[in-house]
Order: structure tokens, then C-alpha cells, then sequence
């Protein structure tokens, strides 16, 4: 049985040691870049303030007339960047102002013949896409409503922090380009909270993903093999210790 134990513990170390390795370079620089510099890209360190709103699909606009009141209407901005209006019916907003969707139904309605001196006015109650997903090791992985400016590190506090599981140095930032292609970034968090780097802030639909720890990763591989392919009677009283780096983990199963 002493024997047997040794070359299952071989096998596990062997095996193990491969995970961690491949843990340890899940994300080159050459291909997930770090957050580029303060100095390099000022913007990506202040949050966002655009001069005009643009409506989206998804928004929420509230149609308000004071003469006629039969023209108040709330409406959601479809998927073809329409909305439904009363006797306009379909109406293009996605993409234009509210000043701007404003003097357009203003005109519209301006052209039927029982209503006298049209006055509306165009009101965003609620922007669909002001939020963020923050997935990974954190407590509760949510989607985030942006109320307003929100850093990275804000962001994981809102979902009740990391776990301790977390590989807090390769936190990764997928961000929408304006070109419509999706890029990654690697974010080193521990330098943030050492005041090493600035927190940067995020825009709409930026996906916040932070990654297991290699000693997590480890330790999940260790499970998943006990579990699914030892027999029960390998796995009785069998404790090993394992070497991950500079620490051990000692594993006990039953």
C-alpha cells in the first residue's frame, strides 16, 4: 500500500506541476497586454464625459406633451433603433439627441391636421448599456449599473470584493473598441493598492474578469482528479503534500 500511495503521489505531482505551469503563463504580455501607462493614455485614467448623449437601443424615453397629453408615452428604444409612437408610429432615435429626436417628432406631428401648434418634449429615463459585468473570483458576480464615473476597483467592491482564490495580478479588463473589435488588457491590482499605478475607469459594457490564483487552480485540479477518477479505495486516508512555488499545500481526503 506504501508503495502504492508513492506512485499515486508521483502521478498527482507530476500532473499538478503541469497545471501550475500552465496557470503560470495564461497570460502573456504578448498577448494580453498590460493597461497601458497614465502617460501613454491619460483618458483611460478620467472618467468619461461626453458632450452630446447619442440615444441607444434599449433606452428608455419618456415622450411628454403639455397641450396634449394624449401624446404622452413611454417607450423603449427597439432593436432596429426605432420607437412605436402614437400616430407617428415607427420613429429612427437611436443614434440622434433627444434635442434633436425632439424637434423631429415636433415636425412629425406637425403635419397632421388635428393637432394645432404640436409641443413635445424627449426625456432619457433610463440608459440601457450604462453598465459593467464583473465575473470571475468575487463574491457576487453581477452585472453593474453605472450611476455614474466607476473605477475597476469600484466595480469589485460593489460585487462584495475578490475571494480569496483571486489572482489579483492578472485582473482582465475586455473592453469594446470603436472599431467594434473586443480587446483585453491585464490589470495588476496589488500595484493599485501599494499607490504604485492609478485606478482606471470604465466605460459601458466593459467586462471585468478576475482569474483563479495558480495555487487555486492547483488545488482544483487536485479535487477534480480525487473525485472523478481515483477509485474510493486510493482516496481513503490518503494525505499528501504538494510544492506550488515557494509555498506547500497539504491535502487530506477521506
Amino acid at each position: 500500500m506504501i508503495a502504492t500511495k508513492q506512485i499515486i503521489r508521483s502521478i498527482l505531482c507530476i500532473g499538478l506541476a503541469a497545471s501550475v505551469l500552465g496557470c503560470a503563463d495564461r497570460y502573456p504580455e504578448t498577448k494580453v497586454p498590460p493597461m497601458p501607462s497614465i502617460s501613454s493614455e491619460p483618458q483611460l485614467y478620467k472618467p468619461t464625459i461626453e458632450s452630446e448623449y447619442l440615444i441607444q437601443v434599449g433606452d428608455s424615453l419618456s415622450i411628454k406633451s403639455y397641450f396634449n397629453s394624449n401624446l404622452n408615452q413611454d417607450v423603449i428604444v427597439l432593436p432596429d433603433g426605432r420607437i412605436s409612437l402614437i400616430l407617428l408610429r415607427d420613429v429612427m432615435a437611436a443614434g440622434k439627441t433627444a434635442a434633436e429626436l425632439t424637434r423631429e417628432l415636433e415636425q412629425g406631428y406637425g403635419t397632421l391636421k388635428y393637432l394645432n401648434s404640436p409641443d413635445v418634449t424627449v426625456v432619457v429615463k433610463e440608459l440601457s448599456n450604462e453598465k459593467v459585468y464583473v465575473d470571475g473570483e468575487v463574491k457576487y458576480p453581477a452585472v453593474v449599473a453605472m450611476k455614474g464615473p466607476m473605477t475597476l476597483m469600484q466595480s469589485i467592491a460593489t460585487v462584495g470584493g475578490i475571494m480569496t482564490t483571486a489572482n489579483t495580478s492578472q485582473v482582465l479588463l475586455i473592453r469594446r473598441q470603436a472599431t467594434g473589435e473586443a480587446k483585453t488588457y491585464q490589470f495588476d491590482m496589488q500595484k493599485v493598492l501599494k499607490n504604485e499605478v492609478p485606478d482606471i475607469y470604465l466605460r459601458r459594457a466593459d467586462i471585468v474578469y478576475v482569474p483563479r490564483s495558480d495555487i487555486a487552480e492547483a488545488n482544483l485540479w487536485v479535487n477534480m482528479y480525487l473525485s472523478n477518477m481515483l477509485p474510493s479505495w486510493l482516496r481513503n486516508d490518503f494525505n499528501y503534500l504538494i510544492p506550488v512555488g515557494s509555498q506547500s499545500t497539504t491535502v487530506t481526503t477521506k
